[in-house]
C-alpha cells in the first residue's frame, strides 16, 4: 500500500486559498461595502448589515490557476425592512444604483447583483430581509424567496466541529478534483455530499477513498442532494441524465485511482494516478 497522506496534506496547502488572495478579496469586499453604506446614508435609508456567505465564509475556497477562471465571492446584504414594504425588483435597483461605475461590469442577475473585477474575481451581492426568524432573498422575477445562507454556513461549521478538520480538507480535495476534471458539480453540492457521507480516518487518502465510496453508494440508492436548511430543496431535483452520468463516471474514476493507492506499493505509480485526477499540482 502506498502512503499518500503526506502528499494529500501538501496538496491541501497548495490549493487552499492563499493569504495573499484572501487579503485581495477582502479589500474588494470592504471597498464595495463602504460604497453601499455611503449610498444608503446619502439617500436617508437605514444602513444594511453584511454577511460573508458561501465557500469563503466556510473556508473552502480553493486557489484558481486556470485561464479565465474567477473567484466567486458571496456577500449578503441584509436590509432593515420587511418584505411587505418593498418589492424585490426595487431593492435590486437600489443596489445597482449604489455600485454603479464601481467596476466596468455590473450584472443584475435574478438572485444577486454581480460586480465583476478585472483582477479575476467577482462579488455576488444577494439581498435579504428578515421576517421573524426567516430570511428572504430578493429574487428579481420570483419576488421574495425563502433562503437562509447563514443557516447553511452554521450547519457546515457544526459538521466540522463535531467531526474533524479533515472533513473540510476533503471538501477542498473534491473541489480540486472537480476543477481539474471538469466535473459538473457545484461547490455547495460537494459540501453537502461530503458532510453527509464523511468517513473519518487517520490518513487523508484513506478517508477520501472511504468518503467517495460512501457518496457513490448513497447516490446509487437515491440520486439526491437535499439542502439541509430552509427551504430544503433537492439540488439534484431536475438533474439531466447526462449530468448525472458525468458525475457518477467522475466519482467512479476517482474511486479507482484512490483504490490503486491502497493496492500498489509504488508511491510513484500512486502519484501518477492521482495526478490524472487532481492535476500536476498534486
Amino acid at each position: 500500500m502506498a502512503d499518500m497522506d503526506r502528499e494529500f496534506r501538501s496538496y491541501y496547502q497548495r490549493i487552499k486559498l492563499s493569504s495573499a488572495n484572501e487579503d485581495r478579496l477582502r479589500r474588494g469586499r470592504d471597498a464595495l461595502r463602504n460604497r453601499i453604506r455611503s449610498w444608503f446614508i446619502n439617500t436617508g435609508k437605514p444602513v444594511p448589515k453584511f454577511c460573508w456567505q458561501g465557500s469563503f465564509a466556510m473556508k473552502t475556497t480553493i486557489n484558481l490557476w486556470g485561464q479565465g477562471q474567477q473567484y466567486d465571492i458571496d456577500d449578503g446584504i441584509y436590509l432593515s425592512y420587511r418584505k411587505k414594504d418593498l418589492t424585490a425588483s426595487r431593492v435590486h435597483g437600489w443596489i445597482i444604483e449604489a455600485v454603479a461605475d464601481h467596476t466596468e461590469s455590473i450584472i443584475n442577475k435574478d438572485t444577486c447583483i454581480r460586480v465583476n473585477y478585472s483582477a479575476g474575481y467577482h462579488i455576488d451581492l444577494p439581498i435579504y430581509v428578515m421576517d421573524g426568524d426567516n430570511a428572504y432573498l430578493a429574487h428579481k422575477t420570483k419576488g421574495w424567496v425563502l433562503s437562509d445562507p447563514k443557516a447553511f454556513r452554521d450547519w457546515f461549521i457544526k459538521k466540522v466541529k463535531n467531526n474533524s478538520e479533515q472533513l473540510r480538507r476533503i471538501v477542498l480535495y473534491l473541489k480540486g478534483w472537480k476543477t481539474n476534471c471538469s466535473i459538473p458539480l457545484k461547490g455547495i453540492e460537494i459540501t453537502i455530499l461530503v458532510s453527509n457521507c464523511y468517513q473519518r480516518n487517520q490518513k487523508d487518502d484513506e478517508a477520501l477513498y472511504d468518503t467517495v465510496s460512501k457518496i457513490i453508494e448513497t447516490l446509487n440508492m437515491h440520486f439526491s442532494c437535499v439542502k439541509p436548511v430552509q427551504p430544503y430543496e433537492d439540488l439534484f431535483g431536475c438533474i439531466s441524465e447526462n449530468r448525472k452520468n458525468r458525475i457518477l463516471d467522475g466519482l467512479y474514476g476517482l474511486q479507482s485511482s484512490l483504490l490503486l493507492v491502497q493496492i500498489t506499493s509504488s508511491n510513484i505509480e500512486a502519484i501518477n494516478s492521482l495526478k490524472t485526477k487532481f492535476g500536476n499540482i498534486f
